[in-house]
């Protein structure tokens, strides 16, 4: 008897200890302590719905019945509203929709926040842009002349790569920084320009998008006008020593074959002009399109000031040799004395029909690199 009332007695100290100890966990369920928000962040096109879950939660991440507000820091680039079509019953969940408006065309990243009672947390939004609104230099350039496109404060340019003008003819790209991209402009249709390469600032740069521009740029005149005769050739800017230049041309589009070099060709020609002071070697090199390119047979030839079609034809300073496929670029490297000199591109023939079948178109643009050693 002795034995069991003192087990007894130590059964009840140790109840008496559990039960003043208490559960350690009780002050983390006294209300809610967090917004969990699901997704954290929304990456969108324009005009879309994207559903969003808030839960109100106490210490211990158990469900907590609350209300929950949401705002938009800013309703051009996203809008939230309650979700009926979700409802739920445990009051601690909510059902939301974030709408990116159908206009914001441009890009933008902006916040919705939801709150419930001293809670606040903030979801973040990111708009895909659908088109660039940079300023372009002038809407109206002529083919071949330099044109810049200007970076916005949320779209940068130096990971772009080409640019598309109309008709799908490609600009060249001369440099891309963050703020500007510079290019030769190609001949080419009326049309917004496509810009590959764009990223905004709120993305990674590895997020590049290919963008329309919102305005219509139509390729005007020819920064080569008067290439057709001699008498009026245009001057080449040449390159500094070791460097290399671009340009691009166009298929002269009248008839001038009794002034080009080869009687025999199909012409047109179109004729440049340098002048040197000193001896200087240099590499031309052209290269051009058309449907299909390699339907087009081009001839480069080198000649000295004054011209004179027979004896350019029989005694060239240069010309390019090529004689069998491919025909593209056609090229020279020389090493020209002091003075001026003529350079003629002349078309020796487009086929009528190419490869696989159907009929040829003549190459619009010529693209030349131009080296100097």
């Amino acid at each position: 008897m002795k034995r069991l009332y003192i087990g007894a007695i130590l059964a009840g100290v140790t109840s008496a200890a559990g039960a003043c100890k208490g559960d350690p966990t009780s002050s983390l369920r006294n209300g809610p302590a967090a917004l969990s928000v699901t997704p954290s962040v929304v990456v969108s096109d324009p005009g879309t719905d994207t559903p969003v879950l808030v839960v109100v939660r106490d210490g211990q991440l158990n469900p907590v019945a609350a209300d929950v507000a949401a705002t938009s820091a800013d309703q051009t680039l996203a809008t939230v509203a309650g979700d009926a079509s979700r409802p739920f019953i445990d009051a601690a969940t909510h059902a939301f929709v974030v709408t990116t408006p159908a206009t914001a065309l441009d890009g933008g990243t902006t916040t919705v926040s939801f709150k419930a009672g001293a809670l606040d947390t903030a979801l973040v939004v990111e708009l895909n842009p659908q088109e660039f609104p940079g300023a372009i230099s002038t809407l109206t350039p002529r083919g071949g002349d330099t044109m810049t496109i200007a970076a916005t404060s949320l779209l940068k340019l130096d990971q772009v790569g080409s640019v598309t003008f109309g008709g799908g003819k490609g600009a060249t790209v001369l440099s891309a920084t963050t703020s500007t991209v510079k290019m030769l402009v190609p001949f080419s249709n009326a049309d917004v320009l496509t810009i590959s390469g764009v990223y905004p600032t709120y993305m990674s740069s590895d997020f590049t998008f290919d963008l329309p521009s919102v305005s219509t740029v139509t390729q005007t005149g020819n920064l080569w006008a008067g290439d057709s005769i001699d008498a009026t050739v245009p001057t080449l800017v040449l390159p500094a020593s070791t460097k290399s230049g671009k340009m691009i041309t166009t298929l002269y589009g009248g008839t001038n074959g009794g002034a080009c070099v080869d009687p025999t060709a199909q012409a047109p020609c179109m004729f440049y002009q340098f002048t040197l002071a000193d001896t200087s070697t240099i590499k031309f090199s052209v290269d051009w399109d058309g449907t299909p390119a390699d339907s087009t047979r081009m001839t480069l030839i080198g000649c000295p000031a004054p011209y004179n079609a027979v004896t350019c034809l029989a005694t060239p300073e240069v010309r390019d040799t090529t004689s069998k496929k491919p025909f593209r670029p056609t090229k020279f490297t020389f090493k020209f004395a002091a003075g001026t000199h003529l350079i003629i591109l002349e078309r020796k023939s487009t086929a009528t029909t190419g490869p696989p079948t159907g009929p040829t178109k003549a190459p619009r643009n010529f693209r030349w690199t131009i080296t100097r050693s």
